[in-house]
C-alpha cells in the first residue's frame, strides 16, 4: 500500500472488522478505509463508484469471497492475489508435525502436500489461476508451484517483505541476551515458543547459566504470559510498541520453528536490527537464495541450543553472521527488489491484460465452471440476510400494538 501511494496511486482498503489502531494508522498515511462484509451488496456498489484499476485480495479466502463481485462490477480491473504464504503448505506441515510432534518434519513434496492438505491446496491453486497475478514471498514456494505443481510462472511474482535502508547497528560487545518474537495468533509461532520453553531453553541454560531470553509478540493470552519465569531467565513480555526495544540490543535471535511457510518476518526484522538468527530449515527456507544464511541452521533441540550459545560467545562467528544478514537484506529485501519490481510488473499487466488473460485458459475454465457455486452461495447468504431483516421489521410492527395493549 505504501509503495502504491508513493507511486501516485489512490489506495482504498476494505475489511469486515471494527475500527482500531491499524485503521487510524492507515488513514494517516492516506489510505481510504471502509467496512464491508463479504456478502454485503454494498461492496459491489462501492466498486461501481470507485472503478479501481487494480484490486488486491489478501489471501485466497478473500479472493473466493469477493472476486466474482469484482469481475462482475469492474471486469477490466487487474486482480492480484497476495498469498502471504501458501496456506496448503503450512497446513500440511502442521499436520506432519502433529503426526511426529517431537521433531522438525522433513520437507514435503507436492504429492505429499496434496495428500495431507489437498482441499486447501487445490482451492489456493484455483484462486491463483483465477487471478491475473499472484504474489509469493518465498522463492522456495515459487519453485514448488512452478516445478512441481506446474503453475505457469507468468501468473506468479516473487515479492518479499520490504525494508528501508539499513540503519546503524550496535556492535557485538554492546549487545546482550537472546530474543524471540512472533505473533501469538500464529500457530507456528506458538509451537516454536512452546518448544523453546520446554526443551531448547533448558539446554541453553545448562551451557549458558546466566543466559536471558526475552519473548515479545502481539495477541498474547494470559496462558502465554504465564510462561514467564524470570528465575530461569525466561521473560515473556507480550506486545512491543517499538521493535527496536526488542531487537536493537539483542545478540542472538531465536526462531525454533517446526512448521510454517512463506517469509519469516521475525528473522528479517532481526537482520535489519543487526541480530543474526538461530533457526531450523523451516525458518531459513526462502529467506536467503544463494547468499549465506544470516545465522545458524539446526534442526534438533540439542543442536539449536549448542549453536545459539556458540553464536552468543564467538565474536568473529557473530560478526560474520550479522554481516550475512545485512547482505541478504540489501540484495533481496530493499524496495528496488520488492515493491518497485512489483509496480513494474503491474504496469506490464495494465497494458497487456487482454493478451495475458487469453493465455490463461485454465483460469477461464475455472471462472466458467468453478466459482459460480461460490457466487451463488454468497447471493443466497445475501438474500437470507435481507429476508431476515425484513422479517424483523414485520415482527416489530406486529409486536408494538400488542405490547401497548
Amino acid at each position: 500500500m505504501q509503495a502504491c501511494l508513493e507511486a501516485g496511486h489512490q489506495v482504498f482498503c476494505s475489511a469486515d472488522e471494527r475500527e482500531h489502531e491499524a485503521t487510524a494508522q492507515l488513514r494517516k498515511r492516506g489510505v481510504g478505509c471502509v467496512r464491508l462484509a463479504p456478502n454485503d451488496p454494498g461492496f459491489s456498489e462501492f466498486l461501481q463508484g470507485l472503478q479501481p484499476r487494480v484490486v488486491v485480495f489478501d489471501r485466497f479466502t478473500t479472493e473466493e469471497k469477493f472476486s466474482w463481485r469484482v469481475r462482475e462490477t469492474c471486469p477490466d480491473s487487474v486482480r492480484v492475489l497476495d498469498t502471504i504464504d501458501l496456506h496448503g503448505l503450512r497446513l500440511a506441515r502442521a499436520m506432519a508435525h502433529q503426526a511426529h510432534p517431537g521433531a522438525v518434519p522433513a520437507p514435503l513434496g507436492w504429492l505429499e502436500l496434496l495428500d495431507l492438505a489437498g482441499d486447501t491446496a487445490r482451492r489456493e491453486i484455483a484462486a491463483i489461476y483465477r487471478s491475473d497475478l499472484s504474489l509469493l514471498t518465498s522463492d522456495a514456494e515459487m519453485r514448488l508451484l512452478t516445478q512441481e505443481a506446474e503453475v505457469p510462472e507468468r501468473l506468479l511474482h516473487l515479492c518479499r517483505l520490504t525494508y528501508p535502508e539499513l540503519n546503524s547497528q550496535l556492535p557485538f560487545a554492546a549487545r546482550q541476551g537472546y530474543s524471540c518474537i512472533g505473533n501469538f495468533r500464529h500457530p507456528p509461532n506458538v509451537d516454536a515458543m512452546q518448544w523453546l520453553k520446554a526443551e531448547v531453553w533448558p539446554l541453553i541454560r545448562r551451557l549458558h547459566p546466566e543466559g536471558q531470553v526475552h519473548i515479545w509478540g502481539a495477541h498474547a493470552k494470559p496462558h502465554h504470559l504465564a510462561w514467564n519465569e524470570p528465575k530461569l531467565g525466561f521473560h515473556v513480555h507480550g506486545y512491543a510498541e517499538d521493535p527496536g526495544v526488542v531487537l536493537a540490543g539483542s545478540r542472538v535471535n531465536l526462531a525454533p520453528l517446526r512448521f510454517g511457510a512463506g517469509i519469516k518476518g521475525k528473522i528479517a526484522d532481526g537482520w535489519w536490527w543487526g541480530v543474526p538468527a538461530v533457526t531450523t530449515w523451516v525458518g531459513a527456507e526462502g529467506m536467503h537464495e544463494q547468499w549465506p544464511f544470516g545465522g545458524i541452521i539446526a534442526d534438533t533441540a540439542a543442536d539449536l541450543a549448542q549453536e545459539a550459545v556458540r553464536l552468543y560467545h564467538d565474536e568473529s562467528l557473530w560478526e560474520a553472521a550479522a554481516a550475512s544478514g545485512s547482505r541478504i537484506l540489501r540484495h533481496l529485501y530493499l524496495p528496488e527488489a520488492t515493491t518497485q519490481a512489483f509496480l513494474g510488473r503491474l504496469e506490464q499487466l495494465l497494458h497487456g491484460q487482454t493478451e495475458a488473460r487469453a493465455r490463461n485458459l485454465t483460469g477461464q475454465m475455472l471462472w466458467q465452471q468453478g466459482l459460480r457455486s461460490t457466487e451463488y452461495f454468497s447471493r443466497w447468504i445475501e438474500a437470507k440476510r435481507l429476508h431476515g431483516q425484513q422479517g424483523e421489521k414485520r415482527d416489530t410492527r406486529l409486536d408494538g400494538p400488542s405490547r401497548a395493549g
